[in-house]
């Protein structure tokens, strides 16, 4: 399933049931421009990815630069980012919990996830029913790119 976002929202927020019940990790994709003047031997960049849930893999121009998993989502993009157009992906996962909402009252042969009951202890495994509300997901921002003076110590 794609999805085309204009902002950043909560998968939680999307029109599509499928997308709002959503658990597992989706691609987010886009580019950035980058003037020169914040590049330099005595600059460093930092992306801040803003509010994540739950876990952000950060590509710049196709380089790796690491797993966030906790805030504050930020990574040095130094090495990575250009003046000029930059590329951006993000692998964002979240947790199984909002899934097992969305299966929440549904025969069996409907569900999309299956627990062992016994593993439960009795209790219902699946979360969900009136009033209970689905676990924000995805990257809602805001996103930025900082360009900070580095300074010796």
């Amino acid at each position: 399933m794609r999805v085309k976002l204009t902002d950043l929202v909560s998968w939680t927020e999307l029109s599509q049931s499928e997308a709002r019940h959503f658990s597992g990790t989706a691609l987010y994709r886009t580019f950035f421009e980058l003037p020169p003047e914040l590049l330099g031997a005595d600059r460093t960049l930092w992306l801040d990815l803003g509010e994540v849930h739950e876990i952000a893999a950060v590509r710049v121009n196709g380089k790796a630069l690491g797993v966030l998993w906790k805030p504050p989502f930020t990574i040095e993009i130094t090495g990575a980012a250009h003046a000029g157009r930059n590329s951006l992906s993000l692998r964002v996962t979240n947790t199984w919990r909002n899934r097992l909402i969305g299966d929440y009252g549904k025969p069996a042969a409907q569900r999309e996830t299956f627990v062992v009951p016994m593993l439960r202890k009795g209790e219902p495994w699946l979360p969900g029913g009136p009033g209970v509300k689905l676990s924000p997901a995805g990257v809602l921002g805001p996103v930025a790119v900082r360009s900070v003076a580095r300074v010796s110590l």
